[in-house]
């Protein structure tokens, strides 16, 4: 299965990602293109959906990293919601769980519990954590 990789856009820097098949070293470059837009965007805030990632390999975790390290270099968040078993356990072997929804749950209610306090603040033009 190939790689499917949608980008909406929310609030004025939100952008929500939604992946679905497999990400490995064959289908990288799909999301790399999509995430090397956002990071040339003033987005501050990135969900990345994973509700339809079925496997994630090394590769893929650089490039999520990667994504989390510019998010955090401006002020901004990378929040990964709706993650499959195997794709979260993927996540626990690495020690990234702390930025990893396992929970299944709309995009905006996840958003919304998660960083709530921070888009009050984001609105007034505060960005800072």
């Amino acid at each position: 299965m190939s790689l499917k990789v949608r980008v909406t856009e929310g609030h004025l820097h939100a952008k929500t990602v939604y992946v679905e098949g497999r990400l490995h070293n064959d289908t990288v470059a799909a999301l790399d293109a999509e995430l090397d837009k956002i990071v040339s965007s003033p987005a501050t805030l990135v969900v990345l959906d994973l509700g339809g990632l079925e496997y994630i390999s090394s590769a893929g975790l650089r490039s999520i990293f990667k994504l989390r390290k510019v998010m955090a270099a401006r002020s901004g968040k990378t929040l990964l919601v709706n993650l499959r078993p195997q794709v979260h356990k993927v996540f626990e072997i690495a020690n990234a769980v702390d930025f990893a929804w396992r929970q299944r749950r709309p995009v905006s209610s996840a958003c919304a519990v998660a960083i709530a306090p921070w888009c009050a603040r984001a609105s007034k033009g505060n960005t800072s954590m």
